[in-house]
């Protein structure tokens, strides 16, 4: 009696609801056994698994929608497990910087001690199961829920939203389709390149927010102002659609909200009256730097770098945490900018005599060759003022930015490295 009453339980069992009681259990038993990607994995696909079951419970609809919304979550997600099982492992706990012999006088152990202590507490900040759910899990549900109630109040599933009319609906649509495609291809080439940050997934989260926005507001200047004429001569579309210009304007409003808000925002200033008098800013632009191409520009705005100047005392490993740029091309950005920002007027002519960074120019200090014969003989051939040079060089060669960049570029690949000397490790080996 017994079997057949627990067969018929488990017979009723809805199978969404009872994957997710499997998946919960499995994500609890791998918290306890520290497994934290398999319990995070577990964890988000019982939730999937729940809300795809609470979606479809009047028929299955919007289970559809449900997915479309989930789909750019999921390569959230994906870069989130990337982060904590394979980025974190380039990062490892013992590792060795392979300090070169700064030239000078100045004892840098103290210094590198200090450094590799710093480079271990950011890595284990950066790369913990909380800040990585902080940063990927949180913006992942966000994406699903803003994308999943846009959905649901364009169709006037919600009550508070029932009353939409046709033109607004349309219009929200389209600007929702935009937008969609907007942060498939946004994500979608970041995930080529494994470098989906948790500020890109919030800014799509927004996109997705705003793009029908826009476009429902758009709809209402177009109403009030009369019927915008159709691209090229095109005649309405039948039915009583919204016109081929129209729908353009929509869909683009979702595309790119943000050159939308740009243009409504220069539009009322042009409207308002002229501009207050530019104040003359001293900002050097980062395509100055060799190798800073249009995308790369971008992305280092994404880390609040917004000129040369910034990029020259930026902090060289948050850039290796947060991008996946290589090591040495951080450095050798980094070095350059110090030149270029400290030496604004001369630094291309040094960099035709082969001076392509500070590290090149603090090597040549008088109190490092002994001698200022070769600070001079490089001021001839550039035509820079041998006391500037000179005392530039001195500057540089006792500069701890110009000492973090050298000493970074010395070490070892991350994957392979050990404790330098008088690290813990050693320490306890003298202990004993």
């Amino acid at each position: 009696m017994w079997q057949t009453t627990w067969w018929s339980m488990i017979r009723d069992v809805d199978p969404l609801l009872g994957l997710s009681l499997v998946l919960a259990i499995a994500a609890l038993i791998a918290i306890l056994s520290r497994s934290y990607t398999a319990a995070v994995m577990a964890g988000v696909i019982a939730l999937l698994a729940l809300a795809f079951r609470a979606v479809g419970g009047d028929g299955g609809d919007f289970r559809w929608a449900f997915l479309l919304a989930v789909l750019p979550a999921l390569l959230v997600v994906d870069q989130g497990a990337y982060m904590l099982t394979v980025r974190r492992q380039q990062f490892p706990s013992h590792g060795e910087l392979r300090f070169g012999k700064w030239p000078g006088s100045r004892d840098t152990a103290k210094g590198e001690q200090q450094l590799w202590e710093q480079y271990l507490a950011a890595r284990d900040a950066y790369f913990s199961v909380e800040a990585l759910a902080l940063r990927y899990l949180v913006p992942a549900i966000a994406l699903t829920v803003v994308a999943f109630t846009a959905a649901l109040v364009l169709c006037g599933r919600l009550a508070c939203c029932g009353g939409l009319s046709p033109q607004l609906a349309a219009a929200g649509w389209l600007g929702l389709a935009g937008s969609y495609v907007f942060v498939l291809l946004h994500l979608g080439q970041r995930a080529l390149r494994r470098d989906i940050t948790g500020g890109a997934a919030w800014w799509c989260g927004a996109t997705l927010a705003l793009g029908p926005v826009f476009a429902a507001v758009l709809s209402m200047v177009i109403k009030s102002g009369g019927t915008a004429p159709p691209v090229g001569g095109a005649a309405p579309a039948a039915g009583g659609g919204v016109e081929l210009t129209q729908t353009v304007l929509y869909f683009f409003a979702g595309l790119a909200p943000r050159y939308v808000a740009g243009w409504i925002q220069d539009t009322v200033k042009r409207r308002l009256g002229p501009a207050e008098a530019l104040t003359r800013r001293r900002a050097i632009p980062l395509a100055l730097v060799r190798g800073i191409l249009p995308d790369t520009e971008l992305r280092l705005e994404e880390e609040g770098i917004l000129d040369a100047a910034t990029l020259a005392m930026s902090d060289p490993l948050r850039l290796m945490r947060a991008t996946n740029f290589d090591k040495r091309q951080i450095l050798a950005w980094i070095d350059e900018a110090i030149l270029i920002s400290t030496l604004e007027t001369y630094w291309e002519a040094l960099e035709q005599q082969g001076i392509t960074g500070a590290i090149d120019l603090a090597w040549l200090a008088p109190s490092n060759q002994d001698n200022d014969q070769p600070i001079k003989d490089l001021a001839a051939t550039s035509k820079v003022p041998a006391e500037t040079l000179t005392q530039t060089a001195e500057r540089l060669l006792e500069d701890a930015q110009v000492l973090i960049v050298w000493s970074l570029y010395q070490t070892a690949s991350e994957s392979n490295t050990h404790p330098p000397s008088g690290s813990d490790s050693e320490g306890s080996e003298s202990d004993k």
